[in-house]
């Protein structure tokens, strides 16, 4: 009788279970229309936490507390939310990224980037952009290429993260019915997620700063958005920033050497050494006088061009031995990933060549 009675405790400890969910969703419901609305009382956020922390939706349940911790800081009962789901999220995400660790011992690309996704969402940053880097082009699509990026930023690598937005930009093309669209739905939510979509969208397309008013009008009515933040001060301190600052004066004053020197030189802090090389070609067009620092900076940026273009033919050459082989098909993700990196290198005879392919 003992299989038959442990049958019947697993089926009430099922039903248990079942019939603690629909209670948590029948006590959720009017909690998050009270806080959609505004209308939640300090006690009804609290709840709602506890509530999601039970039904396992951890993050939410952070949110929520960050909020309220947000006012106040010494909330223990918001502490005490934020602790236990924090500690359930660390949990879920160590025992994720041991798995994929296990995994990523078979050396498969495949799974080394699984393991990059698991490190992203454990907050190992600087591990999940490591691996980003060595990833495969064809497996870095857009949502890729945005954790690859954050990753750097997050783990305070912020001129390699603005690199790979610029490469980024490159790879999906500035649009500005993109800004639009994205415009279009923040301004129906007015949620988070969002607004940064809107400012990324705005930053590529060249408009940092009006990227950065939007994110400091966000924070200042949502001041629990510590993503937002997080992004404004990043492009406050991106080199483009500046550089489109100088780009605009230079609209006003196009002859004006010191500010074409200093487009350069950010240029160059900004991982665009082939541009940097053409501003000083034009520095040098204009002027026949020595000017200080301009014949290192033109040094430094071209022994960085060389070496970028070496990594590059290296992947080209890659390529044509895949190429080459009867039984393998060429990625054109991968062709084109490579004729936009010449592109922005301006090696253009390369990028053409490619662009056929």
């Amino acid at each position: 009788m003992r299989p038959l009675k442990s049958a019947v405790a697993a089926t009430i400890l099922c039903a248990a279970t079942v019939l603690a969910q629909n209670d948590n969703y029948s006590r959720i419901k009017p909690l998050e229309e009270a806080m959609a609305t505004g209308q939640a009382s300090h006690a009804q956020q609290i709840e709602l936490a506890r509530l999601y922390s039970e039904s396992g939706r951890y993050y939410e349940a952070t949110k929520i507390a960050d909020r309220v911790l947000a006012d106040d800081p010494n909330d223990a009962a918001a502490k005490e939310v934020r602790n236990n789901a924090m500690r359930s999220l660390r949990d879920i995400n160590d025992k994720k990224v041991a798995a994929a660790e296990a995994r990523a011992k078979s050396g498969a690309d495949a799974d080394r980037f699984a393991l990059a996704n698991a490190y992203f969402d454990a907050g190992s940053y600087g591990a999940a952009a490591d691996i980003y880097a060595k990833s495969p082009p064809a497996m870095m699509d857009r949502e890729a290429r945005l954790r690859y990026a954050r990753a750097l930023a997050w783990s305070s690598q912020l001129d390699p993260s603005e690199r790979v937005y610029a490469q980024l930009l490159s790879w999906m093309g500035a649009s500005h019915a993109a800004v639009d669209r994205l415009a279009d739905v923040y301004n129906k939510t007015h949620g988070e997620d969002a607004a940064i979509a809107l400012a990324n969208a705005k930053a590529w397309s060249g408009d940092r700063e009006g990227a950065i008013r939007l994110l400091n009008d966000f924070t200042q009515t949502n001041p629990n958005s510590t993503e937002a933040r997080q992004l404004a001060a990043q492009l406050a301190s991106s080199p483009e920033l500046r550089l489109e600052r100088v780009n605009k004066a230079i609209t006003l004053q196009p002859y004006n050497l010191a500010l074409q020197v200093e487009k350069a030189r950010l240029e160059y802090e900004a991982g665009r050494y082939a541009a940097s090389l053409k501003t000083i070609r034009f520095v040098r067009d204009h002027s026949s006088e020595k000017i200080e620092g301009l014949d290192e900076l033109e040094r430094n940026a071209q022994e960085k061009r060389r070496a970028e273009l070496s990594k590059l033919e290296e992947r080209r050459k890659a390529l044509d031995a895949q190429a080459s082989m009867a039984s393998s098909s060429q990625n054109p993700d991968e062709i084109l990933a490579l004729a936009k990196a010449y592109t922005g290198v301006e090696d253009y005879n390369a990028a053409i060549n490619l662009y056929d392919r």
